[in-house]
This record gives C-alpha cells, structure tokens and sequence, in this order.
C-alpha cells in the first residue's frame, strides 16, 4: 500500500485555544489525522500490531508540535495511553490487541481539533489448529515423479475454517511447489510433491501460520523406476588358475537408471567365450563358474531375458598351482595337481602351497600339523567364505604331514624340496 494520509475534518476551534491566527486575523483551522501505514493491520490476538498508529494535528496544514492525544481502544491495551505530538505534529502509539479475534477498533482523541477522534481499524486473528489431510498422506510414487494426491492441510480458527493463512512447504526429499501456500475460504492449502532421485521412505512438512508447535509431518514411499542395467558387484576382472575349483561367486544388481535397486528379474547366464563353464545360478543375480583346466581369457554374460539389459563379466584362466582340495563330499584332501587322494604334493622350497575348502561345506574346518618333523606353523581355519581358502609358504625343506583339526582322519602330505 502506498503512504498516504486520511483526513478527517469536522469543526474548526478558537484560535484562543492554542494562541495562534493566521495571516489575516482570522482563527486557525486545527486537523487531526491518521496516517494510513498504520490503519487496518491484523495480527494474532494478544499480540501487538506490526506497525505502531500514527496521528499527525496540523495547524493550518502546517504541522502543531505539543498537541495532547489520548489512545483508547475497544479491545487490547496500548502502550502509552496519552502523549503529544512531536516536531512534526506526530504523536505514536502501539496497539496490543484484545484475546478474542475479530474486528477491533480504537479512538486517538485530540481536543478541540477537527477530525478528533481518528478511527483506526484493526483484526485479531484467532491462533490456527491445522491438521494434515490422511487422503494425501503416507502415498507411494516413483522416484523423479511427482505423487498422484497433491498434498493438504487445513486450518481453522475457533471452530471455522481459517482463511489466508500462510502455509510454507519444505523437503529434503525432492521438490515441493508452491514453496509457500494461502488456504482458501474452506482452511485449505495444497502443494505438489516430486520425488527426488532415491527410493526409500521420505518426508515433507508444512510449517502453518499463527500457530505453536513442530511442522506437519507428510511421509512417502519413493519406489524405484523400471529396470535400466545391471551393475557388476562382485566377481569381474578375476585371474584363477586352471586347476582352482571355481572363481569367486559372480554378482549382478539390478537398478533403476538412478541406481536404485529393483527386484531382481529373471536372469539368463551364458559362457559367451573362454575356457570357462557355468556350475550353477541363483536368484538374485548370482552365479558360479569354474575353469575347464585350459588358459586364455572368458567372458560370461547376465542378460535380462527379452531385453538389452545385461553385463559381462571377464575372467581370465591361468597356469596350475600348487593345491589341494578338502572334499567333503568323499571326504579327504584331493590334490588338483596329480589327482593323488589322500593328497601328496610336490613343491619347491619358498613356493605357496594352497588349500581350498569345497564349496558345499558349511562345517568348522582347519589345515593342522599332524606332527612330525619340521613343525609347520600354528592351526590355519578355513574362514567362512565362498570359496574359503588356507595357503602357506614353505620356507624349510622336508615332508609335511598334516590332517583337517576337526576331522582327524582326513590326512594329507606336502614334499618341500
């Protein structure tokens, strides 16, 4: 609103009265006014007007310093109850108003002087009770997407529905527009939600005007988008020598073009090159592969059928090693190198000699000296993995004999020359 200034005339006083005329002997015309900046506020009830009230007396149109004006209000209380106007004929209050909502007014009196009293106007507004609307709350969309249901809250105020009050809306999961809202006659405001990027759950508030208390809470179900690609997890880039049971377990994830995870769909694993052969697939985007005791490089694909979404794994096959099995199946110690059970291997003096535990054992199982001499080190576990593993450098020459600690019957020996 522009400033400007309402004058209200009404009957001219005796120049006796304030002991002044004007230029031709005549008595001076005396004005009370309100400057309209601080006419027709609104704030809540029991607090005081943002603005304070403004009367300004003109002698003449010339301003009239020392002018008596009494403030009284309908409702409420103001801070100074009388003052007199300054320099430049402005005398100010601040108006606290009344605990009931409603229409207000209040009474600035100046004796004697046309326009007195000067009327100001003002709203009490009724503290808001909001509340969320259950119908666009706790919804479900996909991610990047805005939710079907615009999200609602609704005020009222004394039992009615409360209009134009200031709804701000934030998330850190997504967007919400309009940031900030008015509700209409019916005490409601609506603002729509888009996702953001990540699935999981989310949340939204709404802080409300002309309350007390924490923001309105909306919560949301962010669910990935279709399918986009599979993401290699676990198994890429190995180098296995030929004689080694199988490679470490193959692992895809399947994703949204965000990167979020989707429901595995089926999936459809292929050998497309290489000394390589597929043992076995699970759901879930995992398999096993094995060589096939040749060297060279392989390739072995997840594709998702009916579809381009697929991944390639590359494996590569090289020279035998030093290695024994523990087959429980047998069970015993199986050499991978000359077929020998119970096992009997051959190394050099400072060479790895490797022990793998079969990949169908769940059992505790450990590599341990089956005495004799040289001593070869303390008890070696095989730790719960897939495949699980013990190696050993031996550094000393002479025969080793060793068993599985748990099984002691399952023995094996190791010639360092």
């Amino acid at each position: 609103m522009k400033p400007s200034i309402i004058v209200l005339v009404l009957a001219a006083i005796g120049a006796a009265v304030l002991a002044c005329a004007d230029s031709t002997g005549g008595e001076p015309v005396l004005t009370a006014t309100a400057i309209a900046s601080g006419n027709g506020q609104s704030a809540l009830v029991g607090t005081m007007l943002p603005q304070p009230l403004q009367v300004q007396v003109l002698s003449d149109d010339v301003a009239l310093a020392g002018a008596a004006v009494t403030w009284e209000p309908s409702a409420g209380s103001v801070v100074i109850t009388s003052n007199i106007t300054d320099s430049n004929g402005i005398a100010s209050a601040r108006w606290i108003l009344g605990n009931a909502p409603g229409e207000l007014t209040l009474a600035a009196s100046v004796s004697d002087v046309q326009g007195s009293p000067v009327l100001f106007t003002a709203t009490a507004l009724g503290w808001v009770t909001p509340a969320v609307d259950p119908a666009t709350d706790n919804q479900s969309g996909i991610v990047r997407a805005s939710l079907a249901q615009p999200l609602r809250v609704t005020a009222f105020a004394g039992g009615a529905p409360a209009e134009g009050v200031t709804v701000t809306w934030s998330t850190t999961d997504g967007t919400v527009t309009p940031p900030s809202s008015l509700t209409d006659r019916f005490g409601a405001a609506t603002a729509t939600w888009t996702l953001s990027e990540t699935a999981g759950e989310v949340i939204a508030k709404a802080t409300v005007g002309r309350t007390t208390g924490s923001p309105l809470t909306f919560h949301a179900t962010a669910r990935a988008g279709p399918l986009a690609r599979l993401e290699k997890v676990q198994g890429d880039e190995q180098l296995s020598p030929w004689n080694f049971p199988s490679f470490d377990l193959l692992r895809v994830r399947a994703t949204d073009r965000y990167g979020n995870a989707v429901v595995p769909p089926a999936l459809v694993w292929s050998v497309e090159s290489g000394p390589v052969e597929l043992v076995e697939a699970w759901g879930g985007g995992v398999a096993r592969v094995r060589p096939t005791r040749e060297l060279g490089d392989a390739v072995v694909r997840a594709a998702v059928q009916g579809s381009a979404v697929l991944a390639d794994f590359h494996l590569s096959v090289g020279p035998p090693v030093p290695l024994a099995l523990l087959d429980l199946t047998s069970p015993g110690f199986v050499s991978l190198v000359n077929g020998s059970t119970p096992a009997v291997d051959t190394i050099a003096a400072g060479e790895r000699m490797t022990w793998v535990l079969s990949w169908s054992g769940y059992d505790d199982h450990a590599i341990a000296s089956d005495g004799g001499a040289p001593f070869w080190g303390p008890l070696h576990f095989f730790w719960y993995d897939d495949p699980a593993i013990v190696d050993w450098v031996f550094t000393e020459p002479g025969t080793y004999h060793y068993k599985d600690y748990f099984d002691p019957a399952i023995t094996g020996t190791l010639v360092v020359r």
